[in-house]
């Protein structure tokens, strides 16, 4: 979230992470200036947008982490009507520990030239880099 928010002053863009568990009423607040940077979980992005809070024609990048496991506890449909709404030309950037079918799935369906990177199991972590 810090790293968003330094880039965002640099480039001058806004951006908002938007998931549940989180105050609706905040999330309609911050959204109201126009992000062009979203990212979230699908559950709360299409509640956002379905109430209209979330303006989806300025959206340049829609970040969506943990993509299979989204997919696997059935936010399948929620996932296509968030892309079903966005702009033709954002970027589309989806995170993913694996990569099964539906993944994959998605990324041929809503994606133009996707790239995978794949990242071997021993460098996960940078040497310098603590996780939490």
């Amino acid at each position: 979230m810090l790293v968003m928010r330094a880039l965002g002053e640099y480039l001058e863009v806004k951006f908002h992470l938007c998931i549940g568990g989180t105050s609706v009423q905040d999330d309609q607040r911050k959204l109201q200036g126009g992000i062009q940077v979203i990212v979230g979980t699908p559950g709360r992005v299409n509640d956002m947008i379905q109430r209209e809070s979330l303006k989806t024609k300025n959206i340049k990048m829609f970040v969506l982490d943990e993509a299979d496991e989204m997919l696997s506890r059935g936010f399948k449909d929620q996932i296509y009507d968030v892309f079903k709404s966005l702009p033709n030309d954002v970027q589309v950037v989806l995170l993913s520990a694996t990569m099964p079918n539906d993944v994959l799935e998605v990324t041929k369906k809503f994606m133009r030239n996707p790239i995978q990177i794949l990242i071997k199991k021993e460098e996960l972590t940078l040497e310098g880099i603590r996780q939490f």
